[in-house]
């Protein structure tokens, strides 16, 4: 495909190595751990490379959420090799399904989110994991999943702006 895209001129800036590798309760029979993602990746790597010397590749890591999101993340730093030219990951910050948290409470803590944890979640977690400078792309986010009380309202999209303006000020935001 990389030689196809080559060929017709069809621009791939980043080639994501799988999406979502992390939920290894779906995919277990694929990847037990972040080393074994990053190992069997590796292959696909090296092929699109081998196509197009000048891709670019990306492995995604976690939202960090908890201990065993950041166990994989963990596992993939541990890899000897890292041939990944970028990193992606996925955030969504509001709680959903949780009857507890109400539309104030759940504005609550997206405002929180926007003052503590949009460019810190990248400094704080995914460059120390990482090379420095390495390239970032948040390719999904939005304030929450379906569910939660924020979900189609106008806050929804003030929130979505504001974290967008605020990655656009990260020196390691490629693309969001």
């Amino acid at each position: 495909f990389a030689k196809y895209c080559l060929e017709k001129k069809i621009k791939v800036e980043y080639w994501e190595l799988s999406n979502e590798a992390y939920i290894t309760k779906s995919f277990s029979s694929f990847f037990k751990t972040g080393y074994e993602y990053a190992e069997k990746m590796k292959a696909y790597n090296d092929a699109i490379k081998k196509a197009d010397p000048n891709a670019k590749t990306v492995i995604m890591f976690s939202p960090g959420r908890n201990k065993a999101l950041q166990e994989f993340d963990d596992s993939i730093v541990s890899y000897p090799v890292k041939y990944w030219d970028a990193v992606s990951y996925h955030k969504y910050s509001a709680p959903h399904n949780n009857p507890k948290v109400d539309f104030k409470l759940c504005v609550k803590i997206l405002n929180g989110v926007l003052a503590h944890d949009t460019n810190e979640f990248i400094d704080s977690y995914i460059i120390p994991k990482n090379r420095p400078g390495i390239p970032v792309l948040v390719t999904e986010f939005n304030a929450g999943l379906n569910g939660n009380p924020v979900d189609e309202t106008m806050y929804n999209g003030i929130y979505v702006a504001e974290y967008m303006l605020r990655l656009s000020t990260h020196p390691n935001v490629r693309h969001a």
